[in-house]
């Protein structure tokens, strides 16, 4: 299994700050407009970490950045689910993906068995794999 850069890991926590500190205003408030106790405003606040922690093992990919060496999807396979025209979807580690064919290549057929072979934003470029046959002894 595939682990994240640590680039992909401090932009995920930095994308997560304005919601932290939004929750951390929130909790303020809590506490001084109304009779709740404090522990009861910092369990929400460490669930709510808890949360983006958790979170982050799930949509890591979807942070690391386009283009990269180490693009977490390039080289990854999967099979396609549905294809028409230049563009279709396909599955790949569970999840669905929107793709192209890399150019040169013809539309795969559904349940075809692919290759990333590069991406750019959210749209995967994918080639069908080619399955090599072992020499027989």
């Amino acid at each position: 299994m595939e682990k994240p850069d640590l680039h992909t890991i401090v932009r995920y926590v930095v994308l997560q700050v304005p919601g932290f500190a939004a929750a951390v205003i929130a909790a303020c408030l809590l506490l001084r407009y109304t009779g709740l106790p404090a522990w009861s405003i910092w369990t929400g606040l460490v669930l709510w970490v808890g949360k983006d922690i958790l979170l982050f093992f799930w949509v890591w990919p979807s942070y690391c950045v386009p283009g990269a060496e180490n693009d977490a999807m390039v080289g990854r396979t999967g099979y396609v689910v549905d294809w028409e025209g230049p563009d279709g979807t396909v599955k790949i580690t569970g999840t669905l993906w929107r793709a192209a064919v890399v150019e040169n290549e013809d539309p795969p057929a559904p349940g075809t068995r692919i290759r990333v072979c590069g991406r750019k934003g959210l749209t995967l470029f994918v080639r069908p794999e080619q399955y090599r046959r072992q020499p027989s002894p």
